[in-house]
């Protein structure tokens, strides 16, 4: 018993949410007030996130707190099933501040009626819970179940405007992939747990060492696994799922389905991997070596360059602005496969650099189009189309200002985040000697620049036609909305000026 209570001390973070969904679910009861119930979600969400900065002494009697997440070291609980770790703490933070803007844009969307925002505000703040056990998970079990409470909620999100047909599509697209998903991910999971006897990423490890050669069962387990992760991050072949659900569900909605799963899915996916099917490597710091079966870096990097690329050719055909984001997400998620294929820390890092500023550029272009739709009354929700955005500039400048610097930092262009963030990718690709995938990068960057012009040009110089939907007269954004556009812009630029110091810091945090 003493040594459960010890474990509970390590997840503070976790406890504090479902401490603050329960209180959501009691004031629902008698009150139905959207902002009531941001205000009580959001101390709760930026409480969790300095309990991430806090841990439990070795009698745990008393607490340890510190901004030096290096210092707080890592302790693995629950007979060694969660580990607490930098790895774990700096993803934690990155989701929980993520998710917070999702809840703000519900507040002034169109799509979340304020008689259910009750149960947008509590399936957003279960999802974050489970993404926070998923990023820390160190057990098969653990994993699976994570998860499964992650998606189970989603496809709750994805279909949340019960009487609209693409929101119900969507949420049915996003329940028959994911059970596929997971139920590939399942089965490889089992196959793995019968060939090492073990559910913990350690021992697993521990077991493959001793197995010579590349068995096909490890080598199909593998496939199985990762194709269960391939779908939390949208890449190839198992993205197909994510135009339609991006489509079809409330703006707000796929606004936290493009970022703070993928960041969650990408935590789970490095961490299994380094854990179970790689070890350090004794004599060069920072750097790991590939167990059974060795030959799985090359084929990630295969599926890097599928991903990039099949992303950036389906956008360019794409009217509208949310399918668009969706593939440019799909692409994104190829650029980032990039450093995980290096098996090194600096590209570790560049990974979480690149998905901070992923978080900005990508939170807030959808929230322009959440603000458009809001202040627009003749634009449909779920139709956003790029003609719809015409004339943007003209009749909102800081809209206009603020989507630019969104778009540039998506294609590359400096000094934004972005353009840092596939300059590091693309560097240690290239010392690694991933020339030729370093190369299609390159050339999927060139395609990305055409469908990101696309909207530039619509916003910028291409006005309203008179008397059509696009001449509606200027517009202001209420002061939250305008706060918010300038704190992700200003982040996206703060992250590209300050670029080589979030890098360095990242590394010396988590390694």
């Amino acid at each position: 018993m003493n040594a459960v209570l010890h474990d509970i001390c390590w997840i503070l973070p976790e406890l504090c949410l479902i401490l603050g969904l329960i209180i959501v679910f009691v004031v629902g009861l008698k009150k139905s007030n959207p902002w009531l119930f941001m205000g009580i979600a959001k101390p709760f969400v930026l409480a969790s996130v300095f309990l991430v900065f806090v841990k439990p002494d070795s009698d745990g009697t008393s607490w340890v707190f510190s901004f030096h997440l290096e210092n707080l070291g890592s302790q693995l609980i629950f007979a060694n099933s969660l580990a607490v770790d930098s790895w774990a703490r700096v993803f934690k933070i990155l989701i929980y501040l993520a998710a917070l803007f999702p809840l703000w844009f519900g507040l002034r969307s169109k799509e979340i009626s304020k008689t259910y925002h009750l149960e947008f505000v509590s399936l957003i703040l279960a999802s974050i819970i489970g993404m926070s056990f998923l990023v820390g998970a160190s057990d098969l079990l653990v994993i699976y179940i994570s998860m499964e409470m992650v998606s189970l909620f989603s496809y709750v999100l994805a279909s949340f405007r019960k009487s609209n047909v693409l929101s119900n599509e969507a949420g049915i697209k996003y329940m028959l992939f994911g059970a596929f998903a997971s139920g590939t991910m399942l089965y490889g999971m089992s196959l793995l747990f019968g060939l090492t006897g073990s559910l913990n990423l350690g021992d697993i490890s521990s077991h493959l060492v001793d197995i010579s050669g590349t068995p096909p069962l490890l080598l199909l387990s593998c496939v199985l696994i990762f194709a269960g992760f391939a779908y939390k991050i949208s890449a190839v072949p198992l993205h197909m799922w994510t135009p339609d659900v991006y489509e079809g569900a409330p703006t707000p909605v796929s606004s936290f389905f493009s970022v703070v799963p993928k960041i969650a899915g990408f935590a789970v996916l490095i961490r299994f991997f380094l854990t179970a099917l790689s070890q350090p490597l004794p004599d060069i710091a920072g750097q790991w070596s590939v167990l059974s079966p060795g030959i799985w870096p090359f084929w990630v990097a295969v599926v890097s360059a599928l991903t990039m690329t099949v992303g950036n050719l389906a956008a360019l055909s794409q009217s509208n602005l949310k399918r668009l984001l969706a593939y440019s997400t799909i692409a994104h998620s190829g650029y980032i496969l990039m450093g995980f294929v290096v098996l090194k820390d600096v590209g570790l890092s560049a990974i979480v650099y690149y998905l901070f500023v992923y978080a900005f550029m990508k939170l807030g272009a959808f929230y322009v189009v959440i603000c458009v739709e809001e202040k627009s009354p003749h634009i449909v929700p779920l139709n956003a189309q790029i003609q719809n955005f015409k004339g943007l500039a003209w009749k909102s400048p800081l809209l206009g200002v603020v989507m630019a610097i969104f778009l540039f930092s998506l294609i590359g262009v400096p000094p934004t985040g972005g353009f840092f963030g596939k300059f590091y990718l693309f560097k240690v690709a290239l010392e690694s000697g991933f020339f030729w995938l370093v190369l299609v990068a390159l050339l999927n960057t060139v395609v990305s620049l055409y469908y990101y012009a696309k909207i530039l040009k619509a916003m910028f110089f291409e006005k309203p036609v008179s008397g059509s939907q696009n001449s509606a007269p200027a517009f202001s954004l209420a002061w939250d909305q305008s706060y918010i556009l300038v704190f992700l812009s200003a982040g996206v630029m703060i992250f590209g000026v300050f670029a080589e110091f979030f890098v360095q810091w990242f590394k010396v945090v988590i390694f």
